[in-house]
């Protein structure tokens, strides 16, 4: 939020602020686009001067871009449109490259805005305001591109870990923008020197369910226009404020969090301010999903030379449920997943594989959480399955779109697979073992043992699992040693003793095991993907949960 010291005057609640965004603002008579600001290949420092030879940002404005470019040979280049779709890598890899080209940039960015407006140049600043809506044009284009493979790729755990850096970085760097954006437009218009503080608090990948008693990471950023120094000012720890249907819950009944100050983010020349600190759940919610915001205390220097106590309070908002049982886990995450799913969505239709990148999204959290239970991901082919078995009309993922009632079945056949991992401690030993390699159907068992003595490795050890519903507490185990005869032998034995036999069978083979248990819809095994079978190793890695 943007706002001046003349609001808080009367201001007493932290949420009687009033959000002042510069898109609903009167705008400035818009300039023709100028150029972009991005420079190839530049990674520090001492490569952007030699590059991009700056002493002070307002150079770059005084001079027309054009002119600027012939005379230091073009060394500005535009970002160009990158294909959408396979190509996560090479979007993150263009923002990789010039991370130290931003930061550089926008502290000059910010010693440039300054200067102009303490020397009011009112064309200069007009310039000023055009590049950098353009800049934040292209910071948007990189965004879209990268969010639109979220939309049409399923992702791997990488990948997804990839995504978050890179999206939480470009939004640091949008909120840094709009801040200068909106300093430059109210001086344009009413010459006036305001002193904008936004609180950035970095949301999610998806909103979960947490458990009564567990913690969560919360990672907050104060940033400001160039009037105002943030190291230099006294600014208070963050603190959380918990809304339920827009009404404030007592923070102390429902978390514990520490008290962490803000430190200097090596961004923008050190005048960004990061707090990073754990919060504890006490109490649960009943079922009914909450909000966290974040509140920040800052003496803001005043018109005057005086200063004020000024509240900011953070404009976006993480989602969340806190349960007291397992039993609750089921309807409160899809109750939270409906929402999210939707956010975003275009007359109530979603692509598939957003769908299961959240599904994605939570197997990652709970991998970085506390929380004994992990659950697994979804890679291309289980997905596509999945959207073949229960989803045959709308064909396979990468492009797909399901509608609204469609989309919350999938959400629920989803949800209770992780329910019954989760349940199942024979199953979720055996996945934190990085032995469970995917499930399959029952009917599928025959073909795939038939294919296994021709298509498998000798050192190749399968073992399968099939739920023996008559024997109820027992389960029957099929498995095959390294013979290309076909060998198969049945053994009956108790669940509880299910991960020890394992282990037996695999210090005595010496071999690996790839499981499968065949109570659940997944993949069936053909003779494309026995092939799969050739790098045991790979294919563990590939499709366990455990990193």
């Amino acid at each position: 939020m943007y706002l001046t010291t003349a609001l808080f005057e009367s201001v007493k609640n932290p949420l009687e602020l009033k959000n002042v965004d510069y898109d609903s603002l009167p705008l400035p008579v818009q300039l023709s686009p100028c150029k972009a600001l991005f420079i190839d290949s530049c990674i520090n420092s001492t490569e952007i001067q030699n590059h991009f030879p700056l002493f002070q940002i307002r150079d770059i404005f005084i001079l027309p871009i054009q002119e600027y470019s012939s005379i230091y040979g073009f060394p500005i280049s535009e970002v160009p449109f990158i294909e959408t779709t396979k190509s996560l890598y090479k979007n993150c890899n263009f923002v990789f490259e010039r991370k130290e080209c931003f930061n550089y940039l926008f502290a000059q960015m910010r010693e440039g805005i300054q200067w102009i407006i303490q020397n009011k140049d009112m064309s200069t600043l007009q310039i000023v305001y055009d590049i950098l809506m353009y800049f934040l044009q292209q910071v948007q284009h990189l965004v879209f591109s990268i969010k639109n493979y979220f939309n049409t790729n399923v992702m791997s755990t990488n990948e997804l870990i990839i995504y978050r850096i890179v999206i939480q970085l470009l939004q640091l760097y949008i909120e840094q923008t709009k801040i200068y954006l909106y300093e430059c437009q109210t001086f344009l218009t009413t010459q006036s020197i305001t002193y904008p503080i936004t609180v950035y608090l970095v949301e999610s990948l998806v909103p979960i369910s947490i458990m009564k008693g567990k913690e969560i990471q919360m990672k907050v950023f104060l940033l400001s226009g160039s009037s105002v120094h943030l190291p230099t000012l006294q600014v208070d720890y963050p603190n959380v404020i918990i809304t339920s249907s827009n009404n404030c819950l007592p923070i102390n009944e429902y978390l514990d969090y520490e008290k962490n100050k803000f430190e200097p983010y090596p961004f923008c020349g050190g005048c960004v301010l990061c707090s990073t600190f754990n919060c504890t759940t006490l109490k649960g919610t009943n079922k009914e999903k909450i909000e966290l915001r974040v509140s920040v205390s800052v003496n803001l220097p005043k018109e005057d030379g005086n200063f004020i106590t000024t509240t900011f309070l953070s404009t976006n908002k993480r989602r969340m449920i806190i349960i007291t049982n397992n039993s609750q886990w089921f309807i409160s995450q899809s109750s939270l997943l409906n929402d999210v799913v939707f956010s975003n969505s275009i007359l109530c239709s979603v692509p598939i594989d957003r769908l299961f990148n959240y599904f994605n999204s939570i197997a990652l959290l709970s991998l970085e959480s506390q929380s004994r239970q992990k659950l697994p991901s979804f890679d291309y082919e289980q997905a596509y399955y999945i959207t073949e078995r229960y989803l045959p009309s709308i064909g396979c993922p990468r492009g797909g779109y399901i509608n609204e009632e469609r989309c919350l079945f999938c959400i629920d056949i989803l949800l209770k697979y992780y329910e019954i991992l989760t349940k199942s401690r024979t199953l979720y030993v055996l996945y934190s073992q990085g032995c469970l390699f995917r499930f399959i159907e029952k009917n599928d068992l025959s073909d795939l043992l038939i294919l296994a003595q021709t298509k498998l490795p000798f050192n190749c050890l399968v073992v399968a699992l099939v739920f023996d519903v008559e024997m109820n507490s027992k389960i029957t185990l099929h498995y095959i040693f390294e013979s290309t005869h076909y060998v198969s032998r049945i053994h009956h034995f108790r669940k509880t003793e299910l991960a020890k036999e394992l282990n037996d069978i695999s210090m005595k083979t010496n071999n690996d095991i790839v499981l499968l248990q065949s109570t659940q819809p997944f993949p069936p095994f053909t003779e494309n993907t026995c092939f799969n079978f050739i790098n045991i190793e790979e294919l563990l890695n590939g499709y366990s949960f455990v990193e």
